[in-house]
């Protein structure tokens, strides 16, 4: 009885690296920091490499309502077919957003502060799914 605990602790404790590194558990995460931010006010960039369909990604967006800008809850999606946006997330100092790929395409994404902002933002990434 007590081997066959034994055995089974084992066995669970050897799946943890391989379930690790399952690409079913990976979860891309783009993030702008403020200091992005701080350097150029409207950002334009490339996700790294191709999702695949019916994989999540999260966008999180350094937000500091103390230093004159909000982030709006929408976001312009240039190809709804392609991403949807399936949640949204404000917080202290970052929001953040996640997206599921739909089907194989490219399109764009792009965030906006509010109009009640003092400093105006942008965020503008090209996304490919494959």
């Amino acid at each position: 009885m007590k081997l066959k605990i034994v055995i089974t602790c084992f066995a669970c404790i050897a799946l943890i690296p391989l379930l690790a590194c399952s690409p079913q558990l990976e979860k891309a995460t783009i993030t702008v920091t403020c200091e992005d931010f701080a350097q150029k006010q409207d950002i334009v960039a490339a996700a790294k490499k191709p999702f695949s369909v019916g994989k999540s990604f999260t966008v999180a967006l350094c937000s500091e309502s103390s230093a004159g800008f909000q982030w709006q809850e929408s976001v312009l999606i240039g190809d709804g077919a392609v991403v949807q946006q399936t949640a949204y997330r404000p917080g202290t100092g970052q929001d953040v957003w996640t997206y599921k790929t739909l089907s194989p395409g490219n399109t764009m994404l792009q965030w906006s502060t509010t109009d009640d902002s003092i400093e105006q933002r942008t965020f503008r990434i090209a996304i490919a799914v494959e």
